[in-house]
């Protein structure tokens, strides 16, 4: 039985508004038709293929999604157990389903019952407003269309993956290019470019930069004279070794540092994802390098108005974050992201950010 100071305790921190600041919510079909459409989602999907379902024949894209999840019916008593699927019955309540599980007997029922209440006007809005979500951050990729976005509830964010990972495709610069209406020729052409987009997303209403970055990922100053030298034989149709580019790559994130520090936003560095560790159905997972963290360390110093909002995909470095926010006034830690959404790791974490940090430095609401 919980204590009165912890029924005290959730009713005032239900009464905070909530400022979600990592969603990958669609500003212009930002609720699903079907509640299959959320059921296929993968962090679900994972979870049903290595209980032993075959995602691949039975949850194709080919299959209407409702489909998928009755061909799933077999197979979910399987992951009960799982703060995933406590999570999707969580919203199948919200939908207005009463049952405690989906089985044969009722997943028609539920399709119906989600379906009318997904469809209804403005259900975002009553959804976010149900638990007191006043803004959700979107993740906006560089040409995305931000037109007529619904300013009261969301907040555009500047993805900038393919700036540092793609740095080097010709694809690339012809998007840039077509983006800002310019000629990129030169390094100095391309960071005029960036900053032109980034400083439209601030015009929009954007309110961060961010990136996700391997566990791997060295971040360090590189002399401009060197990076236009490598720049110049990308121009030219070559290609970089592995350690050209990424001396390319950390250097366009310096430079994304520098925008953010002229136009007064913050950088968000998610940190630790291992793209595609299962090869055939492409999921990603997560590893731990024991200075991902620390490597950040001259970017900190280097820019102390620039905010970075660190997120981490493990439980190993958050004491180190989390000393790290209370070194560095620079220096957030943010969320409970992914691989870290588990209610005894949560718990964790927040107990030692609130025992070694300033509460002003906390970021705690993060849906992903």
């Amino acid at each position: 039985m919980r204590s009165e100071l912890a029924k005290r305790l959730e009713v005032e921190i239900s009464k905070m508004p909530i400022i979600d600041t990592h969603t990958h919510l669609q500003h212009r079909t930002p609720s699903a038709k079907l509640i299959g459409n959320i059921f296929s989602y993968h962090y679900i999907k994972m979870e049903l293929s290595t209980a032993g379902m075959d995602v691949e024949k039975l949850m194709n894209d080919s299959i209407p999604p409702d489909i998928r999840m009755r061909n799933a019916l077999p197979f979910i008593p399987r992951i009960r157990n799982t703060t995933t699927w406590w999570g999707f019955m969580t919203i199948c309540r919200a939908l207005g389903f009463e049952d405690s599980t989906i089985h044969e007997g009722n997943w028609q029922d539920l399709c119906r019952v989600a379906s009318d209440t997904m469809q209804s006007e403005h259900w975002y809005r009553k959804a976010l407003d149900s638990i007191n979500i006043r803004r959700s951050f979107l993740t906006n990729l560089p040409d995305e269309d931000l037109e007529g976005y619904d300013r009261e509830a969301f907040v555009p964010s500047l993805r900038t993956d393919e700036w540092v990972w793609d740095i080097q495709e010709k694809s690339v610069r012809q998007r840039l290019e077509t983006l800002t209406n310019s000629s990129i020729s030169s390094l100095k052409d391309l960071k005029a470019s960036i900053y032109k987009v980034a400083e439209n997303f601030v015009i929009l209403g954007a309110a961060s930069m961010a990136i996700s970055l391997p566990p791997d990922f060295k971040a360090f100053a590189v002399a401009e004279s060197d990076a236009e030298w490598l720049y110049d034989r990308i121009l030219q149709g070559k290609r970089l070794s592995d350690v050209e580019l990424a001396r390319l790559q950390t250097y366009i994130l310096y430079s994304l540092f520098g925008v953010c520090d002229e136009l007064c936003l913050p950088f968000q560095l998610m940190l630790g994802v291992d793209r595609k560790v299962h090869r055939r159905l492409e999921w990603d997972g997560f590893s731990t390098d024991m200075g991902m963290i620390k490597t950040f360390r001259d970017a900190l110093n280097r820019f102390p108005n620039v905010k970075f909002i660190f997120s981490i995909l493990n439980t190993v470095l958050t004491h180190e974050l989390a000393i790290y926010a209370k070194t560095f006034a620079n220096c957030y830690a943010a969320g409970h992201w992914w691989y870290t959404f588990y209610p005894d790791i949560i718990k964790q974490m927040i107990l030692e950010r609130l025992q070694a940090v300033p509460y002003t430095k906390l970021i705690g609401w993060y849906s992903d």
